[in-house]
């Protein structure tokens, strides 16, 4: 048994001696108060293990260091400018010392590999091994992102490849922040560019003279000078440039498409001599990263073999010459196929001509369709062309005689004159199976004459005349069964300096039976005069209203048997005085009285309240003529009531007590009273110079009492303070609390 426990233990410290022990930390990580991750350093066996801790994503392991490592200090600085920090370790083995840093891309966290050269520099020009100088060194470096990695595949220079890739040793010179407008400013916060020259330099010739051309990186905020984002600076061009004119170049320059992710793409690869264009030209698509114009520069102009991608993935092929395409170009799709030709002379399409697209509505990938097919005559299309789903002729550049077009995916066709480029004559659409859909006229571009619409069964659907684009005169709409729908008058007025349609005049609709919809009257594009609705089964008259100016009359409604069951007056579309609702027997079903009254005003001056604000006493009644309710409205804010059920009992009240305190009441059936609330106003506001109290809400204040429908005597009572709930007491049958209830006093 002692055997047993002896391997048992020696198991376990070999599981221990495995873990490792931590001899530093564990330290919490900055930034990220919401999900907090810690940072320790283990010593195993055979290395020093960097590990990040989190609640979410467990323990990883980040890097490692000799076995012999020592940590000397560990502090955060922000290195790139975006506001959030990254990790310094200063360590030192029997190698000597060192600095490495740590960043966050989210909350993912990686060593700074980009940065170590510089790091590694630094750390030898410290006068002492400290946090304070290793601070001090860091917050001379210009803000840069060393969690981005470029795409540098492509690049033929090997200073510029080891420079991207955060190899290149020697330091360089920074040249000072710049704003947006490229003015020197100081402060880090407000730039959104620098450069940095470096020691490397080769000569070119400009302008007759021998130049010098630094090595130099020019940085910009990622993401579009968004500051603040969480990407800090990045590399925007990398090259040879001049010291007196970071502008000219010479030599192999390196673009990079602005980015806030983890992975920077080339925006282009270039070659300059004597400050011209001149070499392999490489230009590579912002959206997807991949090459999309390739080819070389001779002294500044495009020469030879070029490729060009489209926006479909598609590339055009042909030659440049003195920076003009010449000669035969070939399209290809992306499986590298020829799809389309095009022919050039000088610069111009010249000859004929054709491009495809990929047709989406195909599953077969490979399928084409033809987007342009026909002839160029040095730049101007002549002849015979279709165009993507029309087809036609051109003289001179412009369409002209008939063009036929397919609207593709509603199985319809166009027939269009044309003449000099602009629609001319009739424009006609035709269905699937080939009817008249529409036909409309027109006059050098300009819409004219009658314009009708017809259903797929032929009948006419609308007809209306047009004059300069815009309707003018009755435009008739009509039912599929050929019954007339409705009429409306337009005329044509002028608004804003441009011609416009307005409605105006009497307009008329029908129901598909042939009775009549409605009657309205219309000025200037504005309802004006009378309007009336009618019923569709009995044609008699459901809506009117009888209007002196736009929105301002009487109006009403009628149920199908002619009985009037709404009346209301409106002034500038608001009711005013009072309304009435009425039974289907004609009695009276509410009267509500606003407080709106026509050409009212105070002080002087035009008053209007809120639409719904309702003065005085509305009044509602059961169908049998009894009251049903009396509510009382100061400036629209309802102050008492008194219900009755259809029986005639009371059923609910609420009383003023004081003008901003009332007593609500409601009652069992027969009238027995079941509760008595006390309601302190919720609000208060100032209408005309005088005070309002609002009761909506209900703000208890007071005492709250229930009684009982079998004795009429109250059984609790609630005290409630500015709608605060304090203490309740429990009554017996005499009225009197109850011993639970003692500590509950309610003063009534």
């Amino acid at each position: 048994m002692r055997q047993l426990i002896v391997v048992a233990a020696l198991s376990l410290c070999s599981f221990m001696s495995q873990a490792g022990q931590i001899i530093h930390g564990p330290l919490t990580l900055p930034d990220d108060e919401d999900d907090p991750q810690s940072l320790s350093f283990e010593q195993r066996a055979d290395a020093v293990a960097v590990l990040v801790s989190a609640e979410y994503l467990g323990q990883q392991e980040i890097d490692s260091y000799p076995k012999d490592t020592e940590i000397v200090a560990v502090f955060y600085q922000d290195l790139d400018g975006d506001g959030q920090r990254e990790v310094i370790v200063m360590q030192q083995n029997s190698s000597g010392k060192r600095l490495t840093a740590y960043g966050a891309n989210d909350i993912q966290w990686r060593p700074l590999t980009r940065a170590q050269a510089k790091l590694d520099q630094l750390t030898a020009q410290l006068k002492h091994f400290t946090v304070a100088d290793a601070r001090k060194a860091l917050k001379a470096w210009p803000l840069e992102n060393f969690l981005v990695h470029y795409s540098i595949s492509n690049i033929t220079d090997p200073v510029l490849s080891q420079l991207m890739d955060g190899k290149y040793a020697k330091a360089g010179k920074f040249l000072g922040y710049r704003d947006g407008n490229g003015q020197p400013v100081t402060d880090a916060a407000r730039a959104d560019s620098y450069f940095v020259q470096y020691p490397a330099s080769i000569t070119d010739t400009v302008a007759g003279h021998s130049k010098t051309f630094y090595l130099t990186q020019e940085y910009a905020r990622a993401a579009y000078n968004m500051h603040n984002d969480g990407s800090g600076f990045i590399v925007t061009a990398v090259g040879y440039m001049a010291a007196d004119d970071l502008g000219q170049y010479a030599g192999e320059l390196v673009q990079f498409n602005p980015s806030h992710d983890g992975w920077v793409e080339l925006a282009s690869v270039s070659h300059y001599r004597q400050n011209q264009l001149d070499g392999d030209y490489q230009l590579f698509s912002e959206r997807t990263g991949e090459l999309a114009v390739s080819g070389s520069y001779v002294a500044g102009a495009r020469q030879g073999r070029w490729t060009e991608t489209d926006s479909n993935g598609d590339y055009w092929q042909g030659n440049y010459q003195q920076d003009k395409k010449q000669g035969k170009w070939l399209q290809f799709g992306s499986d590298d196929q020829q799809v389309g030709f095009a022919h050039y002379e000088q610069g111009k399409l010249n000859g004929d001509y054709q491009e495809t697209q990929p047709d989406y509505q195909q599953d077969d990938q490979s399928a084409r369709v033809i987007y342009a097919q026909g002839r160029y005559e040095m730049g101007v299309k002549q002849g015979n062309w279709i165009e993507r789903d029309a087809k036609g002729s051109y003289v001179d550049g412009q369409r002209e005689g008939e063009w036929q077009i397919d609207v593709r995916g509603e199985s319809r066709q166009l027939l269009e004159q044309y003449h000099q480029g602009k629609r001319h004559g009739d424009s006609r659409t035709f269905n699937a199976a080939g009817v008249l859909i529409s036909q409309y006229h027109y006059d050098m571009g300009v819409r004219s004459g009658l314009g009708r619409e017809f259903y797929d069964n032929g009948n006419i659907k609308q007809q209306v005349n047009y004059r300069d684009n815009v309707k003018d005169g009755d435009f008739y709409s009509f039912y599929d069964n050929g019954q007339l729908r409705w009429i409306t008058p337009y005329k044509i007025a002028e608004q804003d300096g441009k011609q416009v349609s307005l409605k105006d005049g009497t307009a008329i609709g029908y129901f598909d039976n042939g009775k009549l919809d409605y009657v309205r009257s219309y000025q200037d594009d504005k309802r004006s005069g009378n309007r009336y609705e009618f019923h569709q089964d009995s044609g008699k008259l459901k809506e009117f209203f009888l209007f002196t100016a736009e929105r301002q009359g009487m109006g009403g409604r009628l149920n199908q048997a002619g009985v009037l069951t709404y009346l209301s007056h409106e002034w500038h579309g608001q009711s005013v005085d009072a309304s009435y609702q009425f039974y289907d027997n004609g009695a009276l079903r509410e009267l509500i009285p606003w407080c709106q009254q026509i050409d009212e005003t105070w002080q002087g001056k035009p008053f209007t309240y809120h639409s719904n604000d309702r003065c005085g006493v509305r009044r509602s009644f059961y169908e049998d003529g009894s009251v049903q309710c009396m509510r009382d409205y100061v400036e629209g804010q309802e102050q008492g009531f008194q219900c009755y059920s259809a029986s005639g009992d009371v059923s609910e009240s609420q009383q003023l007590t004081a003008p901003d305190r009332a007593i609500k009441r409601r009652y069992y059936s027969g009238g027995v009273l079941q509760e008595q609330t006390a309601l302190i106003a919720n609000y208060s506001t100032t209408i005309k110079g005088k005070p309002v109290y609002g009761f909506a809400g209900m703000r208890k204040d007071g005492v709250t009492i229930q009684y009982s429908a079998l004795t009429g005597k109250p059984t609790y009572k609630y005290l409630y303070q500015n709608g605060k709930f304090i203490c309740s007491q429990k009554l017996n049958l005499l009225g009197e609390p109850s011993a639970e209830s003692a500590n509950c006093k309610i003063d009534e």
